[in-house]
């Protein structure tokens, strides 16, 4: 090896579609992350650049006009659908690959937007002390529903999204959570 040769790095794509206050915007990173959660929890991620961007109104049905890159405030991203992610890259060890999970239904209110699905916790664990062990900026929901306030006719089922916490205006178990267990 040379010096200053570096070793060739996998770069995957991942495409994705946010949510903000007013905006959606779509595009997709390169990056050595298998799934779109890794790069939003990643420390320090203040934003991200993208590339093949378009952003257009909440109202807007197509996507806007589609710019090289952009850079993205995570602040802003009430919260991410990963469109397509790697199927086929290295899973890297998984630390919680052996721990028994189950659901718990939960809803959860971020600016205009509404979405009810699964958080997957470990059994012995409620929604309470997820929240307040968790250090991740983004929680994910599985099997979600995502309405809006502000336009009954709007609707999207996602098997994921991924929900920043610091736009949530809440998040608590939903009234059709399994009635019996103690709830948050």
């Amino acid at each position: 090896m040379v010096f200053g040769e570096s070793f060739p790095v996998e770069k995957n794509i991942i495409k994705f579609k946010f949510g903000t206050e007013y905006r959606w915007i779509t595009g997709h990173v390169s990056t050595m992350h298998r799934r779109l959660i890794d790069i939003l929890n990643t420390e320090h991620t203040d934003a991200i650049v993208a590339e093949g961007v378009s952003s257009y109104s909440l109202a807007e049905a197509a996507t806007g006009e589609v710019v090289d890159y952009a850079n993205i405030t995570t602040a802003s991203i009430l919260f991410a659908v990963p469109v397509e992610e790697v199927r086929d890259a290295p899973r890297p060890k998984d630390p919680f690959v052996w721990v028994k999970k189950r659901p718990e239904r939960v809803r959860v209110g971020t600016g205009p937007f509404n979405i009810e699905g699964n958080v997957y916790l470990a059994e012995e664990y409620k929604l309470k002390d997820l929240l307040l062990s968790v250090r991740d900026q983004f929680i994910a929901v599985a099997q979600a529903v995502v309405t809006r306030a502000d336009a009954p006719e709007f609707r999207e089922e996602h098997g994921v999204v991924f929900v920043n916490r610091s736009g949530m205006d809440f998040i608590m178990p939903t009234p059709s959570a399994s009635s019996g267990q103690d709830r948050a």
